[in-house]
């Protein structure tokens, strides 16, 4: 009969030994350190109060402006409720207020409630300005007239906010 000795015997003799052990003065310390009454080294914790952001300014449109002449800053020259189906252009203007640089606005059309997707455009705001005027405009060239009917048109602006219009197109 051989017997085992050296250094594996021992080390698996005393691993199971060791762990025990360790697992017995665990609680102990762990008992030690939640059990109060005495002086902490650390101080009392000091609540920080919650700093918030600070919100972005979202871009205030206001009605839509409809119109067939703009003034050099952008401005409607007149406000018109309709407009004749020989009329070269329309504009859409809207005034926008507290406007960010870099904030885009973007116009989508519908015609009599369908959509005209090959027309919708996006401009974007060059500087910040607390008020101003934003135009879409659209031009009808050709041989034909403008189509009777309404012409809508939805502003978006990127940080939210939306505005509607619309305009009936007259016959001539």
């Amino acid at each position: 009969m051989s017997m085992v000795s050296g250094p594996k015997f021992g080390f698996r003799t005393l691993m199971p030994i060791c762990g025990i052990a360790m697992l017995a003065i665990l609680p102990v310390l762990l008992i030690g350190c939640s059990v109060g009454g005495g002086s902490s080294s650390s101080p009392d914790a000091t609540p920080q109060p919650t700093v918030a952001p600070t919100p972005t300014p979202v871009a205030q449109l206001g009605s839509v402006i409809w119109t067939t002449s703009l003034a050099p800053n952008g401005e409607p020259v007149e406000d018109i409720d309709a407009f004749p189906r020989d009329a070269v252009t329309i504009h859409a203007a809207v005034s926008v207020d507290t406007v960010q640089a870099g904030e885009t606005l973007t116009a989508t059309w519908a015609l009599d409630g369908v959509a005209i997707d090959a027309i919708d455009s996006t401009v974007t705001i060059d500087e910040a300005s607390e008020m101003g005027w934003v135009s879409f405009s659209l031009a009808w060239e050709g041989e034909t007239l403008w189509p009777v009917g309404v012409l809508e048109v939805a502003i978006t602006a990127g940080s939210g906010a939306t505005t509607t219009g619309e305009i009936q197109i007259e016959s001539t």
